[in-house]
């Protein structure tokens, strides 16, 4: 018979039917345990580094943004008040517009233009830059989404005279003359 080869260790190797002819694994103490438990694996390094990542990007976002990202603070921006309310009694264009606002306007706009069900007058979405007198007047006139036409219920000039009530109640100058008759249009969104 043939003599096999004896594997590192002692005993036979894998072919050998004795029990344990493995060498025993090295068994380690606690403070091995421990050190082998500190070594940082190349995983491990990975996970922190990610993790190291994430905090400093979060902590630097609300820094920079409070917490709010950029799309709902130029959101937000929009919907402050454009400036305060004018106090004293608007002019007598603006003082009819006014009527006719409280009358036709004030039930989903609020009380002063402060909104309600429908948006606030007074947001610097609706200043001039952004919405003319002619935009403000044809959507009285046409109406937009659920807000009603008013073309059969208000004359051009008393559209012409909510559009000045609305202008006086955000602290801006009054419209002149209206530059033509409302129309439907495009509208702003």
């Amino acid at each position: 018979m043939e003599e096999k080869e004896s594997a590192p260790g002692g005993g036979t190797g894998p072919e050998s039917s004795e029990e344990g002819s493995y060498p025993p694994r090295a068994r380690r103490t606690p403070r091995q345990r421990r050190q082998a438990a500190q070594q940082l694996t190349p995983g491990g390094l990975a996970f922190l580094v990610a993790f190291f990542v994430l905090v400093t990007t979060g902590v630097v976002w609300m820094l920079a943004y409070g917490g709010v990202s950029p799309a709902e603070r130029a959101r937000r921006e929009v919907e402050k008040p454009i400036g305060p309310l004018p106090t004293g009694d608007p002019p007598p264009i603006a003082a009819a517009g006014r009527v006719i606002y409280e009358r036709n306007c004030m039930s989903c706009h609020g009380s002063r233009l402060s909104g309600g069900s429908a948006p606030s007058l007074r947001a610097r979405r609706y200043e001039p830059s952004r919405w003319t007198d002619q935009d403000l007047a044809n959507v009285i006139f046409a109406g937009r989404g659920e807000m009603p036409a008013f073309k059969d219920t208000l004359s051009a000039g008393e559209i012409a005279a909510v559009v000045s009530y609305i202008r006086w109640e955000q602290g801006m100058p009054l419209p002149e003359v209206p530059e033509s008759p409302p129309t439907q249009t495009s509208f702003h969104s």
